[in-house]
């Protein structure tokens, strides 16, 4: 150890993309006191990761397994998880080298000790939600949410350069991708679930559509699945499968070399920025975008519980918090990805177009007809997060039913315009007198219906699509799904709208 400064360790928690933000935090740390602090790093169990992580890493003058982490056997120990926690100091020999050390080391001692941020210094999840907000509001993201009163001045995106320690060549060409243009995927996003399956990833069957859309659009690239073998399922449609074939360091050249990267969000995702190489296509679902994504990738979010389900509740890693299935991953569909990757390929990709909202990109959707009186009345008013066109058949649609005890969800054929059609005239009368008694002000009456009736021709079904949301309960179009339902039948397939957005699901 060199003598004349500081002794400072670090334990590193989490997994590899943790580890490359925390290992950026330690290079920004170094960079203030490099004068005065000699760094330790504890990282990973493994000895191969740890010499992938910090290999050729001037910051860090010593590296070691986890397991032989002695926090008293240096004069500064700090674990860090999302913000670094000061586990032991010797107060006089940090003062006597470098007092502006001791100021920082005093702040995040300070952090720890205040009673609205204490239980934010910790290593295991329970408080990791209240952690989002706290980065949110203060304009972070994970990268540099643990520099505490941006002491280190640590930007949103990585300074670490991440090193590749083997032959990138020799890598590329053991593979078959040397002078290739290819792209990389991975369908796993949890490298320590065994299952295979998390509402993180994005669905196996979607990544194969994806794959023969790209291979139709783009023959001349070849498509590359990496992972673990042990939890991503291979992908119908890939040239290259190369789970459970890669070690840490051809990992590193396989994702720097790669045009795109395709992912959910994941230590890939953050290893490839790290590496500072090309975008990734990230698909986010239970993580918050705003505090994992970077601004330098191309962030897809369906939006559709906002900040998401991640560390929300403990079995998180294993289910979605509203649905069986995550609605967030679902709302993603693989034609607006290989719309945006295509748009990358070509050229014709820029940040800003991104920008367009969702519910821009419906109005503009030529596939789409919509009744422009909801659109103003209803649907401009509100955010729309994903939406695509779907076959149902009528029976499966559901609407909301006005009774004297509230609004009940039915079937289109327990609706009074479905009575009328069906001969019951009378059972909308009566429905219209309820309206008038409960929601006064409505827009409906017997006489718009009949108007509206009248604008049906005769064997075609009414041009504008009837819009339902998560659950295909209608959000606009009951009359027409109760006239359809009437003209062919409870069992006829229709094309419907389905849209998610800032509403009830």
């Amino acid at each position: 150890m060199e003598t004349g400064k500081v002794q400072v360790c670090f334990r590193l928690n989490g997994g590899i993309g943790t580890y490359l933000m925390q290992e950026n935090f330690i290079l920004c740390f170094f960079e203030k006191f490099s004068s005065a602090v000699s760094i330790t790093v504890f990282g990973s169990a493994s000895v191969k990761v740890n010499d992938g992580l910090f290999v050729g890493q001037i910051f860090v003058a010593h590296y070691d397994v986890r397991s032989q982490y002695q926090a008293k056997n240096f004069d500064l120990s700090i674990d860090i998880n999302w913000f670094p926690d000061v586990v032991h100091i010797d107060r006089a020999k940090v003062r006597a080298i470098s007092p502006q050390l001791e100021q920082l080391v005093n702040i995040w001692i300070a952090f720890k000790k205040n009673a609205s941020t204490k239980d934010f210094v910790r290593t295991d999840s329970l408080f990791d939600p209240n952690v989002y907000q706290y980065a949110i509001a203060n304009g972070k993201n994970r990268v540099n949410v643990m520099d505490i009163d941006r002491q280190l001045d640590i930007e949103p995106e990585f300074r670490l350069v991440l090193q590749t320690l083997k032959p990138e060549k020799k890598v590329l060409k053991r593979f078959g991708l040397w002078n290739q243009k290819y792209i990389t995927l991975q369908q796993g996003v949890n490298a320590d679930s065994t299952s295979g399956i998390s509402p993180k990833q994005w669905p196996n069957e979607n990544y194969s559509i994806l794959c023969r859309m790209l291979k139709e659009r783009f023959p001349g690239f070849v498509l590359v699945q990496l992972g673990e073998s042990g939890n991503n399922r291979p992908i119908d449609g890939v040239d290259c499968c190369l789970l459970g074939e890669t070690d840490f360091e051809d990992l590193k050249v396989l994702l720097k070399n790669s045009l795109l990267h395709i992912d959910g969000e994941c230590g890939m995702v953050h290893m490839r920025r790290a590496l500072h190489a090309g975008p990734s296509v990230v698909l986010f679902g239970q993580t918050p975008l705003r505090v994992y994504g970077h601004a330098e990738d191309i962030n897809i979010s369906a939006n559709i519980c906002g900040d998401g389900c991640s560390k929300l509740f403990s079995s998180w890693k294993s289910r979605c918090y509203l649905s069986d299935q995550p609605l967030c991953m679902q709302a993603i569909t693989p034609q607006h990805v290989a719309d945006i990757v295509g748009s990358f390929l070509l050229g014709n990709y820029h940040a800003k177009s991104a920008e367009k909202s969702k519910l821009q990109e419906l109005l503009e959707d030529e596939r789409v007809c919509l009744d422009e009186e909801w659109v103003g009345e209803w649907l401009e008013k509100r955010k729309v997060y994903a939406y695509w066109l779907e076959t149902v058949k009528i029976r499966e649609l559901t609407t909301l039913k006005l009774t004297a005890d509230g609004y009940q969800c039915v079937t289109v054929s327990e609706m009074p315009a479905y009575h009328y059609l069906e001969g019951d005239r009378q059972s909308y009368v009566n429905y219209m007198v309820l309206n008038d008694r409960y929601n006064p002000g409505h827009e409906h009456s017997l006489e718009r219906f009949e108007a509206l009736l009248a604008n049906f021709q005769d064997g075609v079904k009414p041009k504008c699509h009837i819009v339902v949301n998560g659950k295909n309960t209608i959000l606009d179009g009951v009359h027409r799904a109760c006239w359809m339902a009437h003209q062919y039948g409870l069992d006829t397939e229709i094309t419907i709208l389905k849209v998610y957005g800032d509403w009830k699901i």
